[in-house]
């Protein structure tokens, strides 16, 4: 790798508060290895006093070989080429301290666009850190920093094809995945409508954000064999005038097509009955409102990824909750509470509700074995660690029901009934709803999965062990929904994953 040259290579202002707030080692360098810039926690991780002694040791500070043999900067050199052809890679990292110690990073390379040059954003964190990410001022500012990642060098680490359009409905910013399936490039995406047929390929006759003005926020389609779900919020103002739309594409083909009608079906149920309620975002930036979906799904990625037990678990969690929301509004339960939210916000922040995981030591999150009675007691501080996350934000923030349904969530979906859970031994009614419902499905996930120190436990035992808890560990009025649905969390399981 080269390091920075004399000719001046800066981002703005925006963009360098964002790169040095997130707590992730930065580095950004040219297709060629050039390194152009850094962020302040790599300069910390490093051990360098300042940016410039950064750039200038860099180079000097990378081992000649690799811990498997291979020669430092042909692999390095072959991990960019697959960021360029792929958009992203991840991969682990051996390098050295300015002290002379050596570290095992976690990198993971994308590939974008800043000031019209291409250029490799690296991101990495040093796994030999028990605390890694999060001491200090990262622990309590992980979640505002995820959420505030704007621009397309983060909308790039997502998974999943991506699109933001402004008010007028013109493209604003696309990822590199929408890029692959549209097979078309972001440059001549950007500022064009979105109901340019060659930009929609959900093959109806207007696209799917105008479906979302009028009232349909989901659409399923078929594209080149592959069968996609179509997610669409609208952020609107304080006087309801829309101000940006994102787009969210899911690959959904190994889910059976039969699912895919009754998932449809049961949207239009919980639409029907949801009828009334109103999408309120308290305004802050239009940027931050427009990929707030986003980085709540980037983040609880980040957070999974490293719990390598938990597969799949955010995602089903969501489903289950979902499942639960549905038959209360078919029984006419808690309608009056449930009125009140914006369900699809309540599902999206679900996502969050294991955040605090991220202040957890891999030894312990990835045990191969039951924790001991000490280490259960560490494990049990990420709810606290993720209240806490939440507080900073809305201590920063004008107060809103959306952070409120996150506090909900991720506060209590370990407190039971009786009054026996945790962290604060709520018991009841005072726990919160969305805390309640997030209960039994955190559960039942956990029963029906693998952990390193159980097997999975059949749908019909886990079935047993939730509606044996009614009134001891869950609500009784959930369990008793939970009874109408469990067929769908059934289905959930065997079409999702390992649970």
């Amino acid at each position: 790798m080269e390091t920075h040259s004399k000719t001046e290579y800066r981002l703005d202002e925006h963009m360098r508060m964002i790169m040095d707030t997130i707590p992730l080692a930065v580095v950004v360098a040219e297709p060629t290895l050039r390194v152009l810039d850094c962020s302040q926690y790599a300069i910390k991780m490093l051990g360098t006093a300042n940016k410039q002694e950064f750039l200038r040791r860099f180079i000097s500070l990378v081992p000649e070989y690799q811990p498997d043999g291979q020669e430092s900067r042909e692999k390095m050199t072959g991990f960019v080429k697959a960021a360029l052809e792929n958009g992203h890679v991840r991969f682990d990292w051996a390098h050295l301290t300015a002290a002379g110690f050596m570290m095992m990073l976690d990198v993971s390379l994308t590939h974008t666009t800043l000031m019209g040059s291409p250029v490799v954003v690296g991101f990495a964190r040093d796994t030999h850190n028990e605390r890694m990410l999060m001491d200090g001022i990262e622990q309590r500012d992980s979640l505002l920093a995820a959420q505030t990642y704007l621009y397309d060098s983060v909308m790039n680490l997502m998974s999943f094809p991506v699109r933001v359009a402004d008010a007028q409905l013109n493209w604003t910013s696309v990822n590199t995945a929408a890029e692959r399936l549209f097979g078309i490039t972001r440059e001549d995406m950007l500022g064009k409508p979105c109901d340019q047929r060659k930009f929609c390929v959900c093959g109806t006759d207007n696209c799917c954000l105008q479906r979302a003005k009028r009232g349909l926020m989901q659409t399923f389609f078929d594209h080149e064999g592959r069968s996609y779900q179509v997610d669409v919020k609208i952020f609107n103002n304080a006087e309801g005038t829309p101000l940006g739309y994102i787009e969210m594409i899911h690959d959904i083909t190994e889910a059976a097509s039969s699912a895919r009608r009754q998932a449809d079906m049961e949207k239009e149920v919980i639409r029907t009955q949801a009828e009334g309620l109103s999408f309120e975002v308290g305004a802050k930036t239009r940027e931050i409102h427009n990929l707030q979906s986003a980085m709540i799904s980037g983040f609880a990625d980040l957070v999974e990824f490293r719990d390598k037990s938990t597969g799949g678990h955010i995602m089903r969690t969501q489903l289950y909750m979902k499942a639960l929301i549905e038959g209360l509004a078919e029984k006419g339960r808690y309608r009056e509470e449930i009125s009140s939210w914006d369900v699809e916000n309540v599902l999206l922040l679900s996502q969050l509700h294991d955040m605090g995981k991220i202040t957890i030591s891999d030894t312990i999150l990835n045990k191969p074995g039951r924790l001991t009675p000490e280490e259960f007691e560490i494990m049990k501080t990420h709810v606290q660690a993720g209240v806490d996350a939440i507080n900073q934000i809305l201590q920063k923030t004008e107060e809103h029901q959306f952070l409120r349904h996150a506090l909900n969530i991720i506060g209590s979906h370990h407190e039971r009934w009786d009054g026996k859970g945790y962290p604060n031994g709520l018991a009841g009614g005072e726990i919160p709803l969305e805390g309640r419902i997030m209960a039994v499905a955190d559960v039942y996930d956990a029963l029906v999965s693998w952990r390193p120190y159980k097997e999975p436990f059949s749908h019909e035992a886990a079935a047993e062990i939730i509606e044996s808890g009614a009134g001891s560990s869950f609500d009784p009025v959930l369990v008793d929904v939970f009874r109408d649905v469990k067929d769908r969390f059934q289905r959930i399981k065997e079409e999702n994953g390992e649970g």
